[in-house]
């Protein structure tokens, strides 16, 4: 899978985007030249087009396994995951868990 995102300017506080993801990396690179051609300047600034290609699925990158390690997963009231970091001063949850 490919991701085709528009990585705005921070310089000038134009937004990034996911523009879209698609299976075949030709069609993600000629959505990325028509989207330079056409948004390559928008929000009074420079945008990029890049393609990148997408890695597996609840992974961390080795380069971050150090921040992955600090992961840790829980269940919210839907059942579902919940990502928080532990060991990082701050945390992203909905709530205390269990025995909290």
């Amino acid at each position: 899978m490919w991701l085709v995102m528009n990585i705005g300017c921070i310089e000038c506080g134009v937004s990034s985007a996911i523009v879209g993801v698609f299976a075949d990396k030709e069609k993600a690179d000629a959505i990325a030249d028509e989207c330079d051609e056409k948004y390559g300047w928008r929000e009074g600034g420079q945008n990029a087009f890049e393609v990148f290609e997408l890695p597996e699925p609840e992974r961390v990158a080795d380069e971050y396994k150090d921040v992955g390690s600090n992961v840790k997963l829980r269940g919210d009231e839907a059942g579902r995951p919940k990502a928080s970091l532990s060991n990082a001063g701050f945390g992203v949850s909905a709530g205390p868990e269990k025995g909290e």
